[in-house]
């Protein structure tokens, strides 16, 4: 189960971001729950690290990572201050695209997920958080029938805290962060469209079970 004071609030997407705003989440929660908390774990820092590893990447071509790297240092003011975070949220978002599916050939998201976090594990990143491992990664091609039953069971089990899932929309596949309550056994999730722990299980099952979305990938994220 999760403790929700270790849970980030505060942050609302503004453009499409949400594969990266879940991660932030799950890398700061491990962070307040093992370390205290952590105000450097944050959207920017993360896109920050992000952009590192696109442009410091071997299957990236040199002309692409310097121009990369010219305009998301544009993005700041003199002061260092994000100038536009609509604008800034649009750059990280069309680089991740273009990356996974031009570059890496149509990359899975979460398996881009794993691939960043072994960067930030492997080049011992202030932001990654050691006390935990990716594990449980489900990326499919097709639909995950029954997903949503399926990383629910694995919360109740108490091996796991959180999961991340990406579920299918007309606009594509979003990604938030699905969770157990500790306090009163409850689930929850993180939606970055909303910069506060989202409601509980009722718009959950309207979602998953009512409506039938359809999750297409999930990763689930171990107790420590």
């Amino acid at each position: 189960m999760a403790d929700l004071q270790y849970i980030p609030v505060g942050f609302k997407q503004t453009n499409d971001i949400c594969l990266l705003a879940s991660y932030s989440f799950v890398l700061r929660y491990y962070k307040n729950l093992h370390e205290g908390l952590h105000d450097d774990v944050n959207m920017p820092n993360v896109c920050g690290e992000y952009i590192d590893f696109i442009t410091h990447n071997s299957n990236v071509p040199i002309c692409f990572s310097q121009l990369v790297r010219h305009e998301y240092q544009a993005l700041y003011d003199h002061n260092g201050t994000i100038k536009d975070i609509n604008c800034y949220e649009y750059f990280v978002s069309r680089i991740m695209h273009i990356y996974c599916q031009r570059i890496m050939n149509d990359i899975r998201g979460y398996n881009h997920i794993r691939e960043f976090d072994d960067y930030l594990r492997q080049n011992d990143r202030q932001i990654h958080s050691k006390t935990f491992d990716i594990c449980g990664i489900r990326a499919e091609k097709y639909i995950v029938h029954d997903a949503y039953s399926i990383v629910k069971n694995h919360l109740d089990n108490g091996n796991h805290n959180l999961a991340m899932i990406m579920y299918l929309t007309p606009r594509g596949g979003h990604s938030v962060v699905l969770l157990k309550n500790s306090q009163n056994g409850q689930y929850q999730f993180r939606d970055p469209n909303c910069d506060d722990i989202s409601d509980t299980a009722s718009i959950l099952d309207a979602y998953f079970v009512d409506q039938r979305l359809d999750i297409c990938e999930y990763i689930l994220f171990p107790c420590n």
